[in-house]
């Protein structure tokens, strides 16, 4: 009777045993894959029509704004969050326009 106890309470010990190492070969696993699946869907998103079309249409605001600007201050400011905003864009992109607004700028 005895070791049948002890055997249950070893098989259960090691049954916990099993799915806390399956557990932290997951959050391995995990930790090791997440980082390029983020990068992927990042890339993914950037190459969208929705966000390229977003981006035009925040630049083209954004020259609206410009334009109207009454001061060289709030010019330089909007050319400012302009060239922030797009730094990391790929202009070629950006309708003929636009990509011509951006390079005066």
């Amino acid at each position: 009777m005895f070791k049948t106890i002890m055997l249950v309470i070893g098989v259960i010990i090691l049954g916990v045993a099993g799915l806390f190492g399956l557990q932290m070969l997951g959050f391995a696993s995990f930790s090791f894959f997440a980082p390029k699946m983020a990068e992927v869907q990042n890339e993914v998103f950037h190459n969208t029509q929705a966000y390229t079309d977003g981006m035009a249409n925040d630049l083209g605001d954004l020259k609206i704004q410009y334009e109207m600007a009454p001061d060289q201050g709030r010019k330089d400011s909007i050319r400012a969050i302009i060239r922030q905003r797009f730094a990391s864009y790929d202009k070629s992109k950006l309708p003929s326009e636009l990509r011509d607004f951006y390079f005066s700028l």
